[in-house]
């Protein structure tokens, strides 16, 4: 049993529209468990009247996402039920009871009790372990807070021109103050960008934004900051502070019609690298490599690859050619068909953005009489291509991606190694 113990309260608090719940102790999770120490904010409408028909809640673990709970009202206790979620990667704790005692004069006083379930999906079979936890009320006087995110998950401190950036409040804040309150700065002075945002219901308040940016010139390769305003308010009253978060936009190169990697303007990253129209690897032209050693499930790969823009004003389709190599048959032992899997992307600046894994199930693998390194097999060229539904104008983004962040499970036999040849890209 991994439940930490703490000292639990039991002073009064009263029954006000929010207050923070604290549990101190959780027992019968397998592993440390998720909850403790964890403030979680509780959000209550209709409960103060006293009357419980028709009433409301929500709960809020910090910087996570508000659940809403049932509510039933009683002289002693105030109980909450639903699915309230403490969550990080591949672990779950989901609160199913909430039971908060009161006092004779109907504050919340004494120790919460809390029951659920501890769910791990990083094991198969997945498993699911009943916990208790029990803790204590505290008044809500925690300034709510903000923060940013985007997916790049290669460069975390750099994204693209055509990243979506979350902007995600620790606490619901008042309706209507969240997206005034965001700016973008890039090279010092103010840039274009849109904000919207997000509330699962209007009383409770906004608590995610999502940020991109209007002119991809106007950022490309450049420093900026994402900026939050101070004074955004929670339902207490509470003031939050100034907020700002620096990354660096990839140069993604200028808007081509097509990139033949001959002079290539793309950004790269991991062991992606240029070849000229005479090696090997390529077909006449100029050719992209991307390498990395499939080390099987168990073990990570170095993520590689590439993006940049293609102006997609006439033609709904971003097609690309490539063909890999391997240092042995990746067929031969009957391996998993995620072997030599790589994702492409295409980003559109007006519409909808597509994603498909590429693998070679089905390519037909050629030796090489007299290979000049370690990799002996080659496939045949072959051309993958994204339809743009929604026929936007202008330009796109492009992203070729090898590695872990492609597949996760790459290969079953350790030591593998492949290259991905891109030829070129082409909007079509």
């Amino acid at each position: 049993d991994a439940g930490v113990s703490g000292a639990a309260g039991t002073g009064a608090v009263p029954l006000t529209e929010s207050f923070e719940l604290i549990l101190d102790q959780v027992t019968g999770a397998p592993l440390p468990p998720l909850s403790v120490g964890l403030p979680v904010r509780i959000d209550l409408r209709g409960v103060p009247l006293g009357d419980a028909s028709g009433s409301e809640a929500f709960f809020t673990p910090r910087f996570g996402v508000p659940a809403p709970m049932s509510v039933e009202l009683g002289p002693d206790a105030l109980i909450l039920t639903g699915n309230g979620d403490v969550q990080e990667t591949g672990l779950r704790e989901s609160w199913t009871e909430l039971r908060f005692p009161r006092g004779a004069d109907g504050s919340l006083a004494g120790t919460v009790s809390a029951s659920g379930l501890h769910l791990n999906a990083t094991v198969l079979p997945p498993e699911a372990n009943p916990i208790a936890g029990s803790g204590r009320v505290v008044p809500d006087v925690r300034p709510p807070e903000m923060s940013f995110a985007w997916a790049t998950s290669d460069r975390p401190s750099e994204l693209f021109p055509w990243e979506r950036v979350s902007v995600i409040a620790a606490e619901p804040v008042r309706p209507t103050q969240l997206a005034p309150a965001l700016s973008l700065i890039a090279s010092g002075s103010p840039a274009p960008a849109t904000f919207q945002v997000q509330s699962p219901v209007e009383w409770l308040g906004e608590f995610i934004g999502f940020g991109t940016f209007d002119d991809w010139d106007a950022v490309n390769g450049h420093p900026v900051e994402f900026r939050v305003s101070s004074g955004l308010l929670d339902r207490v009253g509470n003031s939050g502070p100034s907020t700002t978060q620096a990354a660096t936009v990839l140069d993604v190169g200028p808007l081509v019609l097509a990139e033949l990697f001959e002079s290539p303007s793309v950004a790269d990253w991991g062991s992606a690298r240029f070849e000229s129209a005479g090696a090997p690897e390529c077909d006449g032209t100029g050719c992209a490599v991307l390498s990395v050693r499939l080390d099987g499930c168990a073990r990570a790969v170095t993520a590689t690859g590439l993006a940049g823009r293609i102006d997609v004003t006439a033609a709904p389709t971003v097609a690309l050619r490539y063909r890999a190599f391997f240092s042995d048959d990746p067929f031969s032992a009957l391996e998993a068909i995620t072997t030599g899997q790589f994702r492409f992307e295409v980003h559109p600046q007006n519409g909808l953005a597509r994603s498909t894994v590429q693998d070679l199930r089905g390519a037909s693998l050629t030796p090489i009489a007299s290979p000049p390194d370690a990799f002996r097999f080659v496939s045949e060229w072959r051309t993958a291509s994204i339809f743009l539904a929604d026929a936007p104008t202008g330009q796109a983004g492009y992203v070729v991606r090898l590695g872990t962040d492609a597949s996760g499970c790459l290969a079953t036999r350790p030591g593998l190694e492949m290259k991905l040849v891109l030829d070129w890209v082409d909007a079509t």
